[in-house]
């Protein structure tokens, strides 16, 4: 296997600077690959630690915020500490944001339904696509979650979740799911993702040392350091980013007008875990600039300074990737 380090040089990750655009930091990710994410159903997760030791070990950006000052200003599916309304000023509408856990008539419900048809955290795309869009960039749509199951060797949290976009034409779904979990079932599910767990990488050099190292495998001979990265960060750190390339054109695409979010939960202990929407760019063509007119075409018009205005304003990515 490449270099960790070597890997997301490539990728473009850590020459960049993220951008930050109010209200969640924008943040380039690379191509999905191990080991800094992984494959549950429809989506792709990452995780924000191990991405941030790749980044930050080599003059990288962070890819670590704190959620205390972001989510109160962002786009919230659900949070422990209280429903959100965050219309945010947005073109569309937007329902309350959960609470994790829900009480629904006086009983804890780790659940964001009761039932198979109960409701759902829904948004307009036009509200999104305007929450994604700005300094002249459409963005990519990622969730961020973090995981404050209280206690640090407390990680038995599981989670699974559905994202439906509906439309005139018909409807299509994504799930977070692990069939191979071995889950209890509840909800209805039994595929559960294990969420908070510590993840252990081996490498054939010093963990700490100047030298890149390559990861291999954890008991093999060349194995001559390891690290844990833990995911149980608390209630003001990210542990993970959810993405899905798919999700992310449909959303797009003009194709459907409305997102719905169903998320259920195993063994929540109450801890202020929050799910929350922020916009990145993910992959070496991750975000797209909108078109705008140039200025001879805006001259026609008679407003040749707007159109030096709207070119000035104009932004390339500092993180795209060639």
């Amino acid at each position: 296997m490449a270099p960790i380090r070597s890997l997301l040089l490539a990728a473009g990750l850590l020459a960049a600077s993220p951008a930050f655009a109010a209200p969640v930091p924008v943040l380039d990710f690379p191509a999905p690959g191990l080991p800094y994410s992984t494959t549950y159903g429809d989506f792709v997760s990452y995780s924000m630690p191990i991405l941030d030791w790749a980044s930050t070990s080599t003059g990288g950006p962070a890819y670590l915020f704190n959620t205390a000052n972001t989510i109160q200003d962002a786009l919230v599916i659900g949070t422990g500490a209280q429903t959100n309304n965050q219309d945010l000023g947005l073109a569309g509408t937007v329902m309350n944001g959960f609470n994790f856990p829900n009480v629904v008539n006086g009983t804890v419900n780790y659940s964001t339904t009761t039932e198979a048809a109960g409701p759902t955290w829904n948004v307009s795309l036009a509200a999104l696509r305007d929450y994604l869009t700005f300094d002249g960039i459409q963005h990519d749509m990622v969730a961020y979650f973090n995981n404050n199951q209280e206690g640090q060797g407390n990680n038995n949290l599981w989670a699974w979740a559905q994202v439906t976009l509906v439309g005139p034409g018909g409807s299509q779904t994504f799930t977070l799911n692990d069939v191979t979990s071995g889950s209890p079932s509840a909800f209805g599910h039994g595929d559960y993702v294990l969420s908070g767990g510590a993840v252990t990488l081996c490498y054939n050099a010093p963990f700490a040392s100047a030298t890149p190292a390559n990861i291999v495998p954890c008991g093999d001979p060349t194995a001559v350091d390891s690290h844990t990265f833990e995911h149980n960060l608390g209630q003001n750190s990210v542990s993970y980013a959810i993405f899905s390339a798919l999700l992310n054109q449909l959303i797009w695409s003009g194709a459907y007008t409305e997102m719905q979010v169903r998320v259920d939960f195993q063994d929540l202990n109450n801890g202020f875990e929050n799910l929350f929407i922020g916009a990145a760019c993910v992959g070496p063509t991750g975000c797209a600039p909108i078109n705008v007119p140039e200025p001879g075409t805006l001259a026609l018009f008679g407003i040749g300074l707007l159109g030096a205005l709207a070119i000035g304003r104009r932004r390339q990515h500092a993180g795209r990737a060639a």
